[in-house]
């Protein structure tokens, strides 16, 4: 068993546990971003689509996509009146027109507590991807290594706060 990504794969299912525990206790949107959580979707539908006709994965299939689309439903549906679109300045076109010229020719605000989880699954991940390179021999892929370590590189200064702030008990709050 490659502990590496379980441990990934458990920060990651915290961070999603996390973003609904807040939405439904909270009844609440405010502060998260609903265009991050509509790539969040896309990504596992684009990601995973023969889990739909060929293998079923009660762990990405029900989980990560149900997840998702539940996020998503409830922050344009249910959550909307407190989503302030205003505020949701992610934009989408700078991630997508790269993403999509990048795909032809290759293949492949909210707690502090869930960005620290969601970090904390893409940390473990370069773990998991060294394991297996070193210990089960697997092939390197080279795009999505050096695309989770520039990602995961991001969550560093937000990590350097969380270690200095949150756990040391002092105040912090993420800019909605």
């Amino acid at each position: 068993m490659n502990v590496f990504r379980f441990l990934g794969d458990m920060a990651h299912l915290a961070s999603i546990l996390i973003l609904l525990l807040k939405i439904t206790q909270s009844r609440s949107a405010a502060g998260i971003s609903f265009k991050s959580q509509a790539l969040y979707l896309l990504v596992f539908v684009a990601r995973y689509p023969d889990l739909f006709y060929r293998f079923f994965s009660l762990y990405n299939t029900i989980f990560f996509l149900a997840s998702s689309g539940w996020i998503c439903y409830s922050m344009q549906m249910r959550y909307k009146a407190t989503w302030d679109p205003k505020v949701d300045t992610l934009r989408v076109e700078f991630l997508l027109i790269p993403t999509l010229l990048l795909s032809l020719v290759l293949s492949e605000t909210i707690t502090s507590h869930y960005l620290f989880a969601l970090g904390a699954y893409r940390g473990l991940y370069i773990l998991n991807w060294i394991w297996r390179a070193f210990v089960e021999g697997h092939h390197v892929e080279w795009v999505a290594v050096v695309a989770g370590l520039i990602q995961t590189a991001l969550y560093c200064d937000f990590f350097y706060v969380y270690f200095t702030k949150v756990i040391k008990g002092k105040k912090f709050q993420l800019p909605a």
